[in-house]
């Protein structure tokens, strides 16, 4: 067992979360900014890696360049991606010199950021880590984010599934005897004295909050257009960023309330932009994205061969359950049932993995001794053989393709004749994929593994990233530094000159 204290991390795709077990107790850590939450993305300004304010890419994480979700999104993003070799890559310009990251260099910055975050408050080095990711993600995005934790100079124990995470925050310290089913974020999950089963669990990446902001961006520019038939040419990606971030704000601002002001100095061309959003405008606005959060709940529920009646708990987890009409929605279709908001939807997850975190770190207490976890495989697996060759997919819809191949064997001469497979899938703790096959010819048995999480980087490009990562590091406390002292030098000339002046 290491001997340095082990985090939990909650990488988000908008917003990222660090915590420890330290004293008996959970502790979200907060960030130099005094936040508990520190936004997820990378900017590089004035020669300096910023973490908080610039670029989106969870969703870039363990896909191809064409693939049609990553082909959306890029209409959205107001940063550049590339097409380098099929894998997208995020196009910079840092210190004069145009550089490319692939997703798990700038996941590798933001986790560097928990890391600095917790060895701040800890006061020494820390390098176990577990790690959360959506219940959603495929096989290949697993490998990234551990790849991502590895560049970053982390051993990650474990990957945990959001949902998971949140279940366990909930339910660490309640004294259930029999048998309670629980809805979270959407996974059915049951559990029953510290054993804590997934039954079920349904996702979309590419639905969430952002895409309540974008439709509410689309909103405002088309009405911005409108107000000012004078202008032009289109509004910049400056202005357009300006006008999410407005979004974000009024979003956050009408769980609590009626309405909000969205108000934006010189938008663009030294136009003021100001409107009153009102919650009942924003639901008509979006109706359409809420039409479809139910979707995944009854999914969810007929994976797991339940009845609506027979889900005990709902817990609310993430930003996006505070809209009243998400609320709503979840009472009505389950017959006005009162939903749970014992525990903070935005820190839920980062609770769930610190506590799973200190079970594999050893802590001897009661509670972390007791509690177990079963996990469910989040995608259907397909097997495709053709002639001698086997094929294994992770499929999300009905339609086969290469984005979704995890791996492939082609099996040695066989004889004719019909031929008997054994085919096992093993779900490892991370969630990552063996394949064992036992055909039988001529009455002896031959067997291989087909291991499928294995990284779409080699041991050497993510040996070429760590040094990146570390080189990255490096120059931004030299800059740093150099900014400081230039900041002196001026001061001590003001100071100078204005003793002078006297």
């Amino acid at each position: 067992m290491s001997t340095s204290p082990a985090i939990g991390i909650d990488l988000g795709t908008t917003y990222s979360r660090v915590g420890v077990f330290h004293h008996g107790k959970v502790e979200i850590i907060v960030n130099g900014e005094g936040y508990h939450s520190t936004p997820s993305y990378v900017a590089f300004i004035d020669g300096l890696c910023l973490i908080g304010d610039a670029a989106k890419n969870q969703r870039l994480l363990g896909r191809h360049f064409n693939n049609k979700a990553v082909q959306d999104d890029i209409k959205h993003w107001l940063f550049k991606v590339i097409n380098s070799e099929e894998e997208p890559r995020i196009e910079v310009e840092n210190r004069g010199k145009t550089k490319h990251f692939v997703a798990e260099e700038i996941s590798t910055m933001i986790l560097l950021k928990m890391k600095e975050t917790a060895e701040a408050y800890l006061g020494k080095e820390v390098t176990d880590a577990v790690i959360s990711v959506p219940s959603h993600f495929n096989n290949r995005q697993r490998q990234a984010t551990l790849d991502a934790g590895k560049i970053a100079g982390l051993n990650v124990l474990r990957l945990i599934n959001e949902p998971t995470a949140a279940a366990l925050a909930y339910g660490m310290d309640k004294k259930v005897d029999e048998q309670r089913n629980m809805l979270v974020n959407v996974s059915i999950l049951s559990i029953e004295n510290g054993k804590f089963v997934v039954k079920s669990t349904v996702g979309d990446g590419h639905f969430g909050g952002e895409d309540f902001d974008s439709q509410l961006v689309d909103h405002f520019v088309e009405k911005f257009k409108q107000d000012n038939k004078g202008v032009k040419s289109t509004l910049s990606k400056k202005g357009i960023c300006r006008l999410r971030s407005a979004c974000e704000k009024a979003e956050r601002m009408l769980s609590s309330t009626d309405y909000a002001k969205v108000c934006i100095e010189l938008l663009f061309e030294g136009i003021d932009f100001r409107m009153t959003l009102t919650l009942a405008r924003s639901e008509h606005l979006c109706s359409d994205l809420f039409s479809r959060m139910l979707d995944p709940v009854k999914k969810a529920l007929s994976d797991a061969n339940l009845d609506k009646a027979d889900v005990e708990e709902i817990v609310l987890v993430g930003a996006s359950t505070g809209m009243p009409k998400v609320q709503q929605l979840l009472q009505d279709f389950f017959d006005g049932r009162k939903l749970n908001k014992s525990i903070n939807p935005d820190e839920a997850v980062a609770f769930g993995a610190v506590l799973l975190e200190a079970k594999l770190s050893g802590d001897k207490s009661e509670a972390m001794q007791n509690f177990k976890l079963l996990e469910v495989a989040p995608n259907t697996l397909v097997l495709d053989t053709q002639t001698v060759s086997i094929r294994v997919y992770e499929n999300e819809g009905a339609e086969m393709d290469d984005d979704h191949l995890l791996g492939q064997y082609t099996l040695p001469m066989l004889p004719h004749g019909v031929i008997e497979f054994d085919v096992t899938f093993d779900i490892d703790d991370n969630g990552s994929l063996i394949v064992s096959v036992a055909y039988i010819g001529s009455g002896t048995p031959n067997n291989f593994t087909l291991t499928c999480g294995r990284s779409r980087q080699s041991e050497d490009e993510v040996g070429r990233m760590v040094n990146d990562a570390e080189k990255l590091k490096q120059e931004d406390r030299e800059e740093r530094s150099r900014m400081a002292a230039k900041c002196m030098l001026e001061d001590y000339i003001c100071s100078i000159t204005s003793n002078l002046g006297k």
